[in-house]
């Protein structure tokens, strides 16, 4: 099964409101989420295709992009610090896959919104002819 990241830092800018790192992880364990662990990571701009590369604080800093293949002797340049959430997802949850349908799932438990959401539709512009 795969094992998704999340920055909490983009769920709360999500779910609008700001939430500890506790009070997600037990949401999500409510959610029926299997919740590997949590950990620091820091993100290095890679200098040639200025991709922004990932790796836990406690491991050495990037010194190779994991996008564009570049390699160098000395260190990326730091960029940021995140925490994150790391689930190990079903496949049967596909909602669950990124960071916005997470957020979905945690509005409705943490009754943010409730009831199914409501999206606006245009007439669209294609159409289309079946002959018998």
């Amino acid at each position: 099964m795969p094992i998704v990241s999340y920055s909490i830092k983009q769920l709360n800018k999500l779910l609008v409101e700001e939430y500890s790192m506790e009070v997600i992880v037990e949401s999500l364990k409510q959610l029926g989420c299997d919740v590997e662990d949590t950990a620091e990571i820091t993100l290095y701009r890679c200098p040639a295709c200025d991709a922004l590369n990932d790796k836990l604080t406690r491991e050495e800093p990037a010194k190779r992009c994991a996008f564009c293949g570049h390699e160098q002797e000395a260190n990326f340049e730091k960029f940021a610090s995140d925490a994150v959430v790391r689930i190990d997802l079903l496949a049967d949850r596909p909602d669950l896959f990124d960071v916005v349908g997470l957020s979905r799932a945690l509005k409705g438990y943490l009754e943010l919104e409730q009831g199914m959401p409501v999206f606006a539709c245009d007439k669209g512009k294609i159409e289309v002819n079946v002959e018998p």
